[in-house]
């Protein structure tokens, strides 16, 4: 039993020191004209409720000091689906023209193949994206949450399609909301 709990607690002690590092990599790639601009808003850490996964440092302030926008402000973005953001796409949002190809190349949009007018194909394309799959995680909660605002969406193309098609469109659908305040705000 005694054995046991020393590598618990050897363990939570590598989480930690690995939470330094990750902490101490982001604020690196934070640029120095960010640090030096002055943030308006506060961040809404205090709307998340704390987690046993969540990391160690204040993900919240990282963040927002590095997209100069909120989004912890959209409900069901949870701090892993902001840190893939962070480290997966970084400032590289802006290459993408619309949210339309920004959620196609995320691969959460069908690939509707036409002929005569006639939809023959509509599979959504498979792929691996780490942002596509964090944002497919944060629709999946939404789907279990009772009062999100994303919840009635989420309710009627799960009746209509099915749950994993109302996990795409609703993981698109973030995605579209990510893109609006990244270009927008950023």
């Amino acid at each position: 039993m005694q054995a046991s709990l020393d590598f618990y607690k050897l363990y939570q002690k590598a989480l930690l020191d690995c939470d330094k590092v990750i902490e101490e990599a982001l604020r690196r790639s934070v640029p120095a004209e960010c640090v030096s601009k002055p943030v308006e808003k506060i961040p809404s850490e205090n709307k998340k409720k704390s987690s046993k996964n969540m990391p160690a440092f204040n993900v919240s302030q990282i963040a927002l000091s590095y997209f100069q926008t909120d989004l912890f402000a959209i409900s069901g973005i949870s701090h892993s689906t902001v840190l893939c953001l962070m480290t997966t796409l970084g400032k590289d949002i802006h290459k993408f023209a619309s949210a339309k190809s920004f959620a196609s190349w995320l691969r959460l949009v069908p690939n509707n193949k036409i002929s005569g007018g006639r939809i023959l194909s509509h599979r959504t394309p498979s792929g691996k994206s780490y942002i596509a799959s964090a944002l497919r995680q944060a629709a999946n909660s939404i789907g279990n949450q009772k009062d999100h605002e994303l919840s009635p969406f989420f309710k009627r193309i799960a009746y209509k399609k099915g749950r994993v098609a109302a996990i795409t469109a609703t993981a698109r659908k973030l995605a579209v909301i990510i893109w609006h305040m990244l270009t927008n705000n950023g």
